[in-house]
């Protein structure tokens, strides 16, 4: 009872061959593993939260501070509470767009910089030049200390 129960669940979710796509899978012929720590992800994630946030906070803060400015220059403000409006619009949005900026200016090569330390850390290639060994040949080595000289 309960196989016969299963198969007809199981006739109603499972795709009939016709519906199934076929997939190719196309292997990497090597591949690079780096070794991060904790506190390069930490980097990582910190860099990577700001820098973007503090371009678009630039560039949000950067175009008010330019329209209250041309609008003060192009329009005649009789009214001064207006007038002040736009002076305080343009000197927030001057000052918060320049801050910003400066630290999206400053930070921006922080991230490559960090990617460039995780992969400067590569081992290089074991054995003579031209005698490399692979990595397989790797693991039947034995296990022995190094000779020191005395």
């Amino acid at each position: 009872m309960t196989t016969t129960v299963a198969r007809v669940l199981l006739g109603l979710v499972a795709m009939s061959p016709e519906d199934q796509i076929t997939a190719k899978r196309h292997r990497l012929s090597h591949l690079d593993l780096y070794d991060v720590s904790g506190d390069e992800l930490d980097n990582l994630q910190e860099i990577g939260s700001t820098v973007g946030t503090d371009l678009q906070f630039c560039t949000f803060w950067l175009p008010i501070g330019v329209s209250a400015t041309l609008t003060l220059l192009a329009v005649p403000i009789s009214n001064a509470h207006v007038y002040e409006t736009y002076l305080v619009a343009a000197f927030v949005g001057f000052g918060f767009g320049i801050f910003f900026g400066v630290r999206w200016w400053n930070s921006r090569g922080r991230f490559r910089r960090c990617i460039e330390k995780i992969r400067q850390r590569q081992v290089g290639t074991v054995g003579e030049e031209g005698k490399e060994l692979k990595p397989s040949e790797l693991e039947s080595l034995p296990a022995e200390a190094p000779e020191v000289p005395k």
